[in-house]
């Protein structure tokens, strides 16, 4: 049955990149306007990666938008806070991930960021970790609001990625996915996994994303030429990620910042085992009953092979990961919350 449908609204989307740029940003956007457009939010998409300038005013106001809504407080930041001042429309400002564990920390950037924290009439965080950052940057408590992120994976097409890529039954493949940018530590995860590969001779890596930093792809190449185990699938499209997560066997995260990741949520969905960087996005996601996490090459070498060697006893982790995609991190109460932030600033 279909839900109730709110009041009309129209918001605005300011996002960085979108479809069919496949990054972190773009799959949130498209599932979080997905949701308000089941509920009766008319969404209109800003991708700023195409539209910038005196292009980004026109559509806009053509739209006349009742919310603003910016994704990434750097990277949408300014863009936001032009169409605020220039359309008159209240600004939700979602921050995203780098820019509250990175960008906060480069002096020039939190001075930005905070220009635009404090011109949004209200900011929403992925988790309590951000929410703790901003309260110490003086950001009050009232102003911000918690919302999990949730997955949404659509996809019909089927491949065997497995057989596309010559696996044999008797290796364990582990998947990196996400854009191909330094954050992502992508050349930590081969030389962990290259050191676990002397000892457990049936490792595969696949690689899945879009290259955002040509020089970070560059270092992945080098490696893969000295590692014909690792794969680069390239950027998979949404419609082709559930017949890749079905492919594999334990999926990675050895990034240096993370909100809360897609991939992770993702995996939970699929239950497939996570390894992942202890950072404090990977930390609110994961515990030692939903996932396996790190803190340095020893503990990550020791969780990849306790991954290989242990699969029964990882089920039940699974199991409770899932279970969190059903519960905290589902799509519907992502899709109320952020509703709920939309009518309380029409009636305010």
């Amino acid at each position: 049955m279909q839900r109730d449908r709110e009041k009309a609204i129209k918001s605005l989307l300011v996002t960085p990149t979108y479809f069919p740029q496949l990054t972190g940003n773009a799959v949130t956007v498209h599932r979080i306007s997905q949701g308000l457009a089941q509920v009766g939010v008319d969404c209109r998409i800003i991708d700023l990666s195409r539209t910038d300038g005196a292009d980004l005013l026109r559509p806009c106001r053509e739209f006349s938008p009742d919310i603003i809504h910016g994704f990434h407080a750097h990277k949408a930041g300014r863009s936001s806070l032009f169409l605020k001042k220039e359309l008159g429309a209240p600004l939700v400002t979602t921050l995203t991930g780098t820019d509250v564990n990175i960008d906060l920390k480069n002096p020039e950037r939190r001075r930005a960021i905070k220009e635009v924290l404090a011109a949004s009439d209200l900011i929403t965080v992925f988790n309590d970790h951000a929410l703790s950052v901003l309260i110490g940057c003086g950001i009050s408590r009232n102003k911000v609001k918690v919302i999990h992120q949730s997955v949404l994976l659509p996809g019909q097409g089927k491949i065997d990625f497995r057989a596309q890529y010559g696996v044999r039954a008797n290796e364990t493949v582990f998947l990196m996915s996400g854009g191909i940018r330094r954050v992502k530590r992508i050349d930590y995860a081969i030389d962990g996994l290259a050191e676990a590969k002397k000892n457990r001779s049936g490792i595969r890596l696949f690689i899945a994303g879009l290259v955002l930093e040509q020089n970070e792809y560059q270092k992945i190449q080098k490696r893969m030429q000295r590692y014909p185990w690792v794969s680069y699938l390239g950027q998979v499209s949404r419609e082709y990620m559930p017949s890749l997560l079905k492919s594999v066997d334990v999926v990675l995260n050895t990034s240096a910042s993370e909100s809360e990741a897609n991939a992770l949520l993702e995996a939970f969905y699929y239950r497939k085992p996570v390894v992942a960087r202890r950072i404090p996005g990977n930390a609110s996601l994961l515990t030692s009953e939903t996932g396996l996490l790190f803190d340095n090459r020893k503990e990550f070498y020791e969780k990849i092979l306790y991954a290989i060697d242990n699969p029964a006893r990882l089920e039940d982790m699974c199991k409770k990961a899932e279970k969190l995609i059903q519960t905290t991190f589902r799509w519907s109460l992502e899709t109320d919350g952020y509703a709920a932030v939309y009518r309380g600033l029409m009636a305010s």
